[in-house]
């Protein structure tokens, strides 16, 4: 019997759903400052957003839990980053959406500096550091097989850093990315 929730998503779907997620995160005002994490999924026409005030709290891992636990086609993370669009500019206070859908369909991912852009800026999965690939590795998991999503906090300096400037992935006490 054919399940659509398991049908493979599009890359024209998967760029208009992170659209959406953007466009919701913008409606809503939302800043890096008062919001540490929202994770995004589609439900069905519609975007159910979780917005964590507090990353890691009980209360935001039940919400994210119970959201990813029915059978999702497309997830999103949206997190407060300091970004700079080359080296020569200065890191400002932005918002990384990384979204994924079933099927193996590329990750798409958009950053928006908060003081200096209208709009978000769509990213190469090339330009994205082993923290963002790893989030969108760990989200493609909870969709896919139904892994728990593991939220972490960064501190190895590698994980800013992307595959071209350091070709081995940073690695946890459990030897995972």
């Amino acid at each position: 019997m054919f399940n659509s929730n398991s049908a493979p998503v599009t890359s024209s779907q998967l760029t208009d759903f992170a659209q959406s997620v953007a466009s919701e995160v913008d409606r809503r005002c939302l800043h890096p400052r008062a919001v540490e994490l929202i994770v995004a999924a589609e439900a069905g026409a519609a975007i159910e957003l979780v917005v964590s005030h507090t990353r890691g709290s009980a209360s935001a891992s039940a919400q994210i839990d119970q959201l990813l636990t029915s059978r999702r086609r497309m997830g999103a993370i949206v997190s407060g980053v300091g970004w700079s669009p080359d080296p020569g500019t200065p890191t400002s206070s932005a918002w990384l959406l990384i979204a994924v859908g079933v099927g193996g369909v590329a990750a798409v991912a958009a950053v928006r500096r908060l003081e200096e852009d209208e709009g978000w800026w769509e990213l190469r999965p090339s330009e994205l550091p082993w923290l963002a690939l790893s989030s969108a590795g760990a989200l493609r998991g909870a969709l896919e097989q139904g892994r728990p999503l593991r939220l972490k906090s960064a501190r190895d300096r590698g994980l800013f850093e992307r595959p071209d400037e350091n070709p081995s992935p940073p690695l946890d006490e459990r030897g995972e990315l």
